[in-house]
């Protein structure tokens, strides 16, 4: 299969020239060096921008073939998955009874004779044919701040909790300059906006 080529060879020419003769960089000292790296930066931004203009379409159809799979694909697992998680649940359920009982056998077994509880123990005690049951794991925080407090003692690690950047970016921004959040310091990342972005590259 023979990849897309949506960037035309002129471009793909000059973005190649540009980007070789920039591939030095000194730090800017004068206002002529100034000028020029805000040029430069304004035509190769709005290079990147076309390029992602002339993939746009393709993506979109790609994306919406692939929206389409994932929903046919979906269709058919939901048809089966109820199936799937009833039977799941009651050979589970019986596992479970069988567990207990022989549990309660072994228990018997200290107290009767041998003979009569080994042969029900046993019984129960046999591996499942064809299968066998995986437990997983799930924790469900129902007291957060319990939670908290445990990895502010030092009981749990701190590796228990998940930063919300959004939530701290947020609420940055939105109390400016007076924000001040325990543990937290507000950084700033600039990015330079040139006045030529809307013109396109040519």
């Amino acid at each position: 299969m023979t990849d897309p080529q949506p960037v035309s060879r002129a471009l793909a020419k000059q973005l190649s020239t540009f980007t070789a003769n920039w591939a030095t960089v000194d730090p800017i000292s004068t206002q002529t060096d100034y000028r020029r790296a805000v040029s430069a930066l304004a035509w190769i931004r709005r290079v990147r921008l076309d390029i992602q203009e002339s993939f746009a379409e393709m993506k979109a159809a790609a994306n919406a073939a692939r929206a389409s799979i994932l929903g046919q694909e979906k269709k058919w697992i939901n048809k089966a998955k109820p199936l799937e998680q009833v039977l799941n649940d009651l050979i589970v359920s019986y596992d479970h009874q069988r567990a207990a009982a022989a549990q309660a056998d072994a228990r018997a077994a200290l107290e009767t004779p041998a003979t009569t509880a080994l042969v029900a123990y046993s019984e129960l005690a046999t591996e499942p044919e064809g299968y066998h049951t995986r437990r997983t794991v799930v924790p469900v925080v129902s007291d957060k701040l319990a939670l908290v407090q445990a990895v502010a003692n030092g009981e749990v690690d701190l590796e228990a909790l998940t930063v919300n950047l959004s939530y701290l970016r947020t609420t940055a921004q939105e109390q400016g300059d007076l924000c001040d959040l325990p543990g937290v310091t507000v950084t700033h990342k600039y990015t330079v906006v040139t006045h030529k972005e809307t013109t396109r590259a040519k």
